[in-house]
């Protein structure tokens, strides 16, 4: 197994021990980000914010999602959560966004 399948199954474990808790979440995002896998991302990340509604990493990970799936407005939404959560990841999305 490569590392991203087994960083994966890890998470997916972590979650089913404890799924009220949003780092997994996020991290099963990042890997399919990192495999392209845009909607299971955007499905995990979700997840993320459903539980911890002020979590600046779900909501930057999820602009840059929707910035890939081509939804600048989704992506504006979340640089807009951010700008009170965390303003310098809110820049660097608006940034990306802006590109």
């Amino acid at each position: 197994m490569n590392k991203r399948t087994e960083a994966s199954e890890a998470y997916k474990k972590a979650i089913s021990i404890s799924p009220t808790w949003s780092s997994p979440y996020i991290n099963l995002g990042n890997v399919y980000y990192a495999e392209k896998r845009y909607t299971d991302a955007l499905d995990q990340y979700t997840k993320a914010i459903g539980i911890e509604p002020n979590n600046a990493s779900a909501c930057y990970n999820l602009g840059l999602v929707y910035l890939q799936m081509k939804n600048r407005n989704a992506a504006m939404d979340q640089y807009r959560r951010l700008q009170t959560l965390d303003p310098t990841r809110a820049q660097k999305l608006l940034e990306l966004i802006n590109k």
